[in-house]
């Protein structure tokens, strides 16, 4: 069996371990394959997107948000709103600036760009989720928390193939590990839970094509399919009709909704000195896993190793 041991440094820049058992299967092991390549380069670095603040950390989110904007309009043509007068943003404002995220990235594949603004633009992209997840934190009992893992310079693709999609999946639970889906905007799940219909009309939904070494540590609380699939099809049903007209409904492989999933969080000693009972980590949504959370993931700063191993 092929796993994978991720290390992570805290906020006190403590070290955790968590292991990773990965299916076997032609997905996983072109992905493995990828990230193996991009370690051999010594060049490569690992970046980390961390999903994992609460809404303790809303003031300092805005601060770094609107910060890095103003780093943006000194460099971009088209300047960034500002929100002055706001202490906090909106889910609404957050939308606004991924609908300008997704301009630049049009411009950016049509025209030669500043590499400096290029990352600029792709952190960004970061920084909404990150504002995005605080927000939705003062609302739900269990924190919904999550990383994305890739080596930059991005420079390693791979096209998915028909087969890769025996491995989409809808019911995300939690410890799971998916691929990134390394594609600028949103995919048709996110478009429909963010109701953005205003990018349906633009025809800027953009299913996952290829696949980089890119990844998703899911902590999340546990979703079921037939949840997703059924709020997918009532909000189709609410489309106005020149929306639903660029929904591909009648083509589920033109659809592509879900992730692609490589693998799964292997509960060992590490989670078993939090709670020893292993059936908490399993259970749906336990307080075990929303505690782990609230106490231990969110305290996650950086990723400084990723090993990949077999077990005998």
């Amino acid at each position: 069996m092929t796993m994978m041991t991720i290390t992570f440094l805290d906020k006190k820049r403590i070290k955790h371990r968590i292991t990773y058992k990965l299916f076997k299967s032609n997905l996983t092991e072109k992905w493995v394959d990828i990230i193996c390549e991009n370690q051999r380069d010594h060049a490569k670095k690992i970046y980390t997107a961390f999903m994992n603040r609460t809404k303790e950390d809303i003031p300092e989110l805005h601060k770094d948000i609107i910060d890095h904007v103003k780093k943006i309009n000194l460099r971009y043509v088209k300047p960034l709103p500002l929100y002055e007068g706001k202490t906090e943003l909106t889910l609404d404002d957050l939308n606004e600036l991924h609908h300008l995220f997704e301009e630049y990235g049009d411009l950016y594949a049509e025209t030669e760009t500043n590499q400096i603004l290029h990352n600029l633009f792709l952190q960004l992209n970061e920084k909404i989720h990150a504002y995005e997840h605080a927000l939705e934190d003062k609302t739900i009992r269990f924190p919904e928390m999550s990383a994305v893992v890739d080596y930059y310079p991005q420079e390693l693709f791979v096209d998915l193939q028909e087969r890769d999609k025996l491995f989409l999946v809808s019911n995300h639970r939690w410890g799971e590990l998916y691929l990134g889906y390394n594609t600028l905007g949103k995919d048709w799940l996110t478009a429909s839970s963010d109701n953005d219909i205003d990018l349906v009309l633009r025809k800027s939904v953009r299913p996952q094509r290829r696949f980089a070494a890119e990844f998703w540590l899911n902590f999340t609380k546990d979703c079921d399919a037939g949840t997703k699939m059924e709020l997918f099809e009532q909000w189709y049903d609410s489309l106005p009709p020149d929306a639903q007209e660029s929904v591909p409904i009648d083509n589920l492989n033109e659809l592509t909704l879900g992730k692609f999933i490589l693998g799964e969080v292997y509960i060992n000693e590490y989670f078993l000195k939090f709670d020893p009972n292993k059936n908490n980590w399993k259970a749906s949504a336990s307080d075990t896993q929303a505690k782990w959370n609230r106490e231990v993931f969110s305290t996650f700063r950086e990723i400084v190793s990723i090993d990949i191993f077999d077990r005998l």
